[in-house]
């Protein structure tokens, strides 16, 4: 139960981080820096890894956070790096990514 918790408090913690970062990136590629972007948006989808490993822990069943639902969004940044578009890359952190960590960051205070 104490591990619970403490995972519980880390993940709260790491969520507010990646909020932050998150809107940091996004001004990132809205001002077209791809590569300072990409670079950072490298390290944020490894602790989102992190992240959703520690929400597997609390939720073993993976459905009242919607875990899976982060793989598709992270896909869809992916789709579009590929295709060289920043600013889908912004809308789906400003209008995706950012409203799932506040859905999570509720759903774990």
């Amino acid at each position: 139960m104490e591990d619970v918790l403490e995972v519980r408090k880390t993940a709260l913690e790491l969520i507010n981080n990646l909020e932050s970062r998150s809107k940091s990136i996004n001004k990132l590629f809205l001002k077209n820096e791809i590569e300072e972007g990409t670079n950072r948006l490298l390290i944020f989808t490894e602790d989102i890894v992190v992240l959703t490993e520690g929400l597997s822990v609390i939720d073993s069943e993976q459905t009242t956070y919607r875990i899976s639902e982060i793989n598709q969004k992270l896909n869809d940044i992916l789709g579009a790096l590929e295709m060289n578009d920043p600013l889908y890359v912004s809308e789906i952190l400003e209008q995706e990514i950012i409203p799932l960590l506040i859905y999570w960051k509720e759903k774990l205070s």
